[in-house]
């Protein structure tokens, strides 16, 4: 720009001297500082509505920190393929601003269902069902449709009749999955002519939940077990279960047949629908597109912005939001019988924990990402002001995972998942990333496309671990090039836990006694734990390659997730380098620092007390 106006400015005064005839060199020297001096003050007056970030108030906590970066600000689109976006300089704006860029962009009509805690709606259920048929029903039969999903899944009816409705609509249909789609909201995508998915989006296998279990793991669970034996609820649980895999299976074949040829879609419903895996298995743009789903990675910036912006605002929103149309406010009695819909044969179950949890306050999301509760305005700068000092220092770009007693969240969740994804999305690819880590673990879904997508950046990977980093956190620990941890930090096994029981002693209650004496309730678990293990492992194995031998990353893995330990065994820097992970005591005390940014009494006072020195 700046050549551009000299340019300019070097013809006017060749044009000046044409009609003027020679200037002084006093008044030329004079008329040259002026135009500098207007160039000068132009470019200073020169809007930067792009660097603006939203206040934050003082009630404000945090469990996630990043800087954050606005993917359409960057221009960027998830996977190698990827052309150019139009580059969006300005703030994120409003989702209904977003949404009409979009619009505008691609010609469609775009709807976009959206879940989370701070959400009107965690899930799907009939209130969307109503409003996702809405929009459609106000689409023009001849504008393309695209269908934007953020959702942990839900009531399984709704995802399928939505799913219907969107593979009956005449133009072109695409799903776009930025960060996840799982259970019921699957079946969505399954219906769209094309599936847009991030490089480090995943989708989930199909397998209603039922009391007894996921409906897989029913039927398989208790196969073996002679009849007489088997507890009269788990018969009709049984009964009930393979009626719903055949459904859903049928409603897959029905989604595909006109795409691919009915032997293909049998093989698909057989991949996704029959439980062959477990239900927090990751069905990645890759696997998709082995699998024969018409996946491709053009992810346009916009709809990344589309869901940041909708965790800004205190208030409620409507779960499912599109354009010229708003929809009406549901009565009290509606949102209390959708969110209490019994579990028996209603939910997929990726979502049957979110049933059992209790509803969460909403809360405001601001930029040092997962926000809302009692952090005082002065830490927060304290820990904004750290977080660059570590970027400056080493020349990278520093996410924050910091879970606790007195933060928002108290482990990995799908809100932490969609942060994570968020700030490696919006980094240099080939910057180097430091991920610190202080956290006892949580949903295990979450932890392993954390996990994945910090192996995949190209620059150098570290994670820092000043006091703990358990469970979810030391999968994580396993996608970095380099572990450093505090003099006495702990990292911790990897099995995953089933409804509080240790997947490894599941299996070995199947294993030493016989299967007739086993209650149904283990046996069903233990088919569940089978999947899981064998998926933990082998994902394991991936994270660990590369950084480590072949055969040395497996059995670092099988070490850390056969059992041989409690899943709350301390796991200290000098094991870790026992088990050959590439540790490092030499943890610098900013990084102390950081966390301890974020360490309040709540209005309590602590139990531990000390004299700062």
């Amino acid at each position: 720009m700046l050549s551009a106006i000299a340019e300019a400015a070097w013809r006017l005064w060749n044009d000046a001297l044409a009609v003027f005839g020679p200037v002084p060199p006093r008044v030329a020297v004079a008329a040259a500082c002026l135009a500098a001096a207007l160039v000068m003050l132009l470019l200073a007056l020169r809007p930067r509505a792009a660097n603006k970030r939203p206040g934050r108030s003082p009630a404000d906590r945090v469990t996630l920190a990043f800087e954050p970066r606005s993917a359409s600000e960057h221009g960027l689109w998830a996977g190698e393929d990827a052309g150019p976006p139009a580059v969006h300089t300005g703030p994120l704006g409003s989702p209904r601003e977003i949404m009409a860029r979009l619009e505008a962009e691609r010609s469609s009509r775009v709807i976009a269902i959206i879940h989370r805690e701070n959400m009107e709606r965690q899930f799907l259920d009939v209130a969307d069902l109503e409003d996702a048929l809405t929009a459609i029903r106000l689409t023009p039969k001849d504008k393309p449709l695209d269908i934007i999903l953020h959702s942990p899944g839900g009531h399984i009816r709704v995802g399928q009749q939505i799913a219907r409705a969107i593979k009956a609509h005449p133009a072109k249909t695409t799903v776009f999955v930025p960060y996840f789609a799982l259970g019921a909201a699957a079946f969505m995508a399954f219906a769209a002519d094309e599936i847009v998915m991030s490089a480090h989006a995943g989708l989930t296998p199909v397998d209603p939940f039922t009391p007894a279990g996921p409906a897989s793991a029913v039927l398989k669970g208790i196969a073996g077990k002679p009849i007489g034996k088997v507890e009269d609820e788990t018969v009709m649980c049984a009964d009930i279960a393979r009626k719903m895999v055949d459904e859903a299976k049928r409603v897959t074949c029905e989604l595909m047949h006109s795409k691919h040829d009915h032997s293909g879609v049998c093989r698909l419903a057989d991949e996704l629908v029959s439980g062959k895996f477990s239900r927090d298995r990751a069905i990645t743009a890759e696997v998709a597109k082995d699998v024969g789903l018409n996946v491709n990675v053009r992810m346009p910036g916009a709809v990344y912005d589309l869901i940041r912006s909708c965790r800004r605002g205190h208030a409620h929103g409507a779960s499912v939001s599109f354009l010229d149309y708003a929809p009406q406010p549901r009565s009290a009695a509606l949102r209390e019988r959708a969110h209490h819909a019994p579990a028996f044969g209603v939910f997929d179950s990726a979502i049957a924990h979110v049933t059992e949890r209790a509803a969460r306050p909403a809360v405001a999301t601001q930029w040092l990402a997962h926000s809302g509760g009692h952090v005082p305005e002065g830490s927060v700068e304290r820990a904004k002001s750290l977080i660059r000092r570590i970027e400056a220092e080493r020349g990278s770009h520093v996410i924050c995972v910091i879970h606790g007693e007195n933060m928002e969240s108290d482990g990995f969740s799908f809100d932490d998942l969609e942060d994570v994804l968020c700030a490696i999305v919006a980094s240099d690819p080939a910057r180097p990333l430091d991920i610190v880590l202080h956290t006892q673990g949580g949903n295990a879904f979450a932890g392993r496309q954390i996990a994945r997508a910090i192996k995949s950046h190209r620059g150098r990977k570290t994670v820092f671990v000043p006091y703990y980093a358990m469970s979810a956190g030391s999968r994580i620990s396993l996608a970095a090039d380099q572990i450093v941890m505090g003099a006495q930090a702990t990292l911790g096994p990897i099995d995953t836990q089933l409804y509080g029981w240790p997947a490894p002693s599941i299996l070995h209650l199947v294993k030493t006694k016989p299967i007739e004496a086993i209650k149904d309730e283990f046996l069903i678990l233990a088919e569940d734990a089978r999947k899981i293990m064998v998926e933990g492992r082998a994902s394991a194995c991936e994270l660990l390659q590369g950084s480590y031998s072949h055969d040395g990353s497996c059995a670092i893995a099988d070490e850390m997730m056969s059992g041989r330990w409690t899943h709350g065994f301390p796991i200290t820097a000098t094991v870790a380098k026992g088990l050959g992970l590439n540790v490092s005591t030499d943890l610098p005390d900013v990084f102390y620092d950081l966390v301890r940014c974020f360490r309040h009494a709540d209005g309590e006072d602590p139990s531990v007390l000390f004299v700062s020195r």
